[in-house]
């Protein structure tokens, strides 16, 4: 919690193995991070942050749209990663990752009035590799009929067609899942081993 760390509550209630102690006048978990005090002249604390609810679900979503999540317009608010998104992204064929990846969360505020493909992308590693990156047909069976998507959405996909951009938003998004399949550095990136989680944790 971040009480126990960044904006550490000290009181009775606070373990010894957290072995408080102070570093230039901020007080901090020793315990729980033990080298990380020796950088606090690289680190700023912003606490005086204040949450305007209480629910921590509606609290978190405050956080990431930057915004009311129960007014009109929290339901078509972006995500403030897409927002991230679309300033940091170049053209989409030249990226294989999305620029917004969301790790160990399977929900949240999508790319909202953006573009999809400023949309997260949801993600929980499981150590495996990237699951659904391959067809239970095969690659040759998988390339074949994503060739003839191809070919029967080009119409629909050109610059003047009855339904305006929303063809080639979808083929953008389309294009960028196509890149994660069959990928193996893709698969690299998130294949880990039993003893890489047990040392970064398993939370």
């Amino acid at each position: 919690s971040h009480v126990d760390t960044f904006d550490f509550k000290e009181g009775s209630w606070t373990p010894a193995y957290m072995q408080p102690e102070s570093y230039d006048g901020v007080r901090f978990p020793k315990g729980l991070m033990p080298k990380l005090g020796d950088q606090m002249d690289n680190i700023a604390f912003l606490r005086s942050v204040r949450s305007w609810v209480s629910v921590h679900g509606l609290g978190q979503t405050w956080v990431q749209i930057a915004r009311n999540p129960i007014t009109g317009l929290a339901r078509i608010a972006p995500h403030m990663g897409s927002v991230a998104s679309l300033e940091l992204a170049g053209k989409p064929e030249s990226q294989t990752l999305p620029v917004f990846v969301a790790l160990n969360t399977g929900s949240g505020p999508g790319s909202g009035y953006f573009e999809p493909r400023h949309a997260p992308f949801y993600v929980n590693p499981n150590g495996a590799g990237l699951a659904n990156t391959t067809h239970p047909s095969g690659q040759p069976a998988f390339d074949r009929r994503y060739g003839l998507l191809l070919d029967v959405d080009s119409e629909m996909r050109a610059a003047e067609n009855p339904l305006g951009a929303a063809p080639a938003e979808i083929a953008t998004f389309s294009g960028s899942a196509r890149r994660l399949m069959y990928n193996t550095e893709v698969n690299a990136a998130f294949t880990f081993s039993a003893d890489e989680r047990a040392r970064y944790g398993n939370t």
